[in-house]
């Protein structure tokens, strides 16, 4: 026979429920981030998945590079509690010191039956390089390297219509015509990158067309940026190794004849990949997605398929 102590100490140590914090994701990986320079934000979600309140007794970065890592949340912290099927969001920011790998731990400490619960965090400090540039300064296209003599329009250096310098490059087309500059990377692929570039179109372009395309070493597209002249808009694409399609776009009417933009696409090709395009500094769209290939970005085409003239300047590839 169980006397009434007995009862209540088994119930107490077997059955009574506890509280349960679930995390998600439980790794966080920043890529590549310039050395000095903050990362995009990352988040964590801490779930209560019982019955019971939780209780937060701390939420702190530990490990080798701890201070490479900031956080900031929405958890209860003292007396208050995350109640039963609630959650709250831990923001997390990368600012390496140093280049090389960093990697730390977000550690919760609580009253569920498995604290302290663990997040990694990982990231690779990186020095600010350029892998290719060109602003037309020099005055004709020997920085484009690859051939581009199939051209039925023209591609020329001109000094009219500049974004800023003295030079921009103009592509111009009749009817049924296309042209195009095309170059390798010099410093060979690259699996996380931006790519920015200016553009304008005269009046007279009158229908739309691809603007810039990135491939890798075996001609595949990676990415691709296209002037739509039916909304006024740029539609943006990325693709990964299975050939899957992700796209993003700008609003209607973004886009009047006359006036420069900048364009500018961001390509982590990674498991965990990340892609996204601004339009003068705006974001239109994201991408997170697996976008790795084993052959990564190596080339890039400004391209341009419409009648009249279109206008490319300060054309930049770097991993920042």
């Amino acid at each position: 026979y169980l006397d009434d102590v007995a009862v209540s100490n088994v119930y107490n140590s077997t059955i009574a429920p506890s509280a349960d914090a679930y995390l998600n994701p439980t790794s966080v990986s920043f890529g590549n981030q310039i050395m000095g320079i903050t990362s995009a934000t990352q988040t964590v979600t801490l779930t209560n998945n019982n019955s019971l309140a939780l209780s937060i007794n701390s939420i702190a970065l530990t490990g080798t590079n701890a201070a490479d890592f900031a956080q900031s949340n929405t958890c209860p912290s003292g007396s208050n509690t995350l109640a039963a099927g609630s959650s709250c969001t831990i923001s997390l920011t990368f600012t390496p010191g140093a280049s090389g790998s960093s990697s730390a731990n977000l550690t919760f400490t609580d009253n569920a039956t498995d604290s302290p619960q663990v997040v990694a965090l990982t990231g690779t400090g990186v020095i600010a390089t350029t892998y290719f540039s060109d602003g037309f300064e020099s005055g004709n296209l020997n920085a484009w390297t690859l051939a581009s003599s199939d051209s039925t329009g023209s591609a020329a250096v001109q000094s009219t219509v500049v974004n800023s310098g003295s030079n921009a490059l103009a592509l111009n087309n009749a009817s049924g015509q296309y042209a195009y500059i095309y170059t390798a990377l010099p410093s060979g692929p690259q699996a996380q990158t931006f790519t920015r570039f200016y553009f304008r179109f005269g009046s007279n372009v009158t229908g739309g067309t691809q603007l810039a395309i990135a491939r890798n070493s075996n001609g595949g597209n990676v990415w691709e940026v296209d002037y739509n002249a039916n909304r006024h808009g740029l539609d943006v694409y990325f693709w990964n190794a299975s050939g899957a399609v992700y796209a993003v776009f700008s609003p209607n009417n973004a886009l009047s004849a006359n006036t420069w933009y900048s364009i500018e696409v961001q390509d982590y090709q990674t498991s965990t990949g990340h892609a996204q395009a601004w339009l003068n500094g705006t974001s239109i769209g994201s991408v997170d997605a697996d976008l790795s290939m084993a052959a990564p970005y190596a080339r890039l085409m400004l391209f341009d398929s419409a009648p009249g003239t279109i206008y490319l300047d300060d054309v930049t590839v770097s991993n920042q």
